[in-house]
């Protein structure tokens, strides 16, 4: 019972001034610094945290590393836009207007969600009978949309 008392709350937004700016750190290093698991640290890298390879080695420069953590907080301040919705899964808004479009109409009110390119996720959103429409219309003027979704 002690130790769920002492638990300490998983932290999913880092400081993005945590790491000093022009020190590289190993992966041993960054994963103490920012208090993270290994498979964290591999997911920020194919999120597009950059690292230098020395053969089997990786190098993160503080600079990169302070940069990625400001860009992912900017990110989560921006909300959804009217073509967006919000992921849950992997935190990040994903287009409505690209890829297969899934919906369910609730009276008034009409339930849509496509997958999230990282999993078998289903973001969804509720919109009414006119955004859904303006949607719709959006899909059908963007060129990347196939004509069968």
């Amino acid at each position: 019972m002690s130790d769920l008392l002492t638990a300490v709350p998983r932290k999913i937004l880092q400081d993005p001034r945590k790491a000093s700016k022009n020190y590289l750190y190993t992966p041993d290093q960054v994963r103490e610094l920012y208090d993270i698991c290994e498979n964290t640290l591999s997911n920020w890298v194919k999120r597009g945290l950059p690292c230098f390879k020395l053969g089997r080695k990786r190098l993160f420069k503080g600079e990169y590393l302070n940069a990625f953590h400001q860009k992912k907080l900017d990110e989560s301040k921006r909300p959804a836009g009217d073509g967006e919705v919000y992921c849950f899964a992997c935190r990040c808004n994903h287009s409505l207007l690209d890829g297969r479009l899934h919906h369910e109409v609730a009276g008034r009110a009409v339930t849509v969600w496509g997958t999230c390119p990282e999993g078998e996720y289903r973001p969804s959103k509720i919109l009414s009978l006119a955004q859904f429409d303006a949607l719709v219309k959006n899909r059908k003027l963007n060129p990347r949309t196939k004509k069968g979704d």
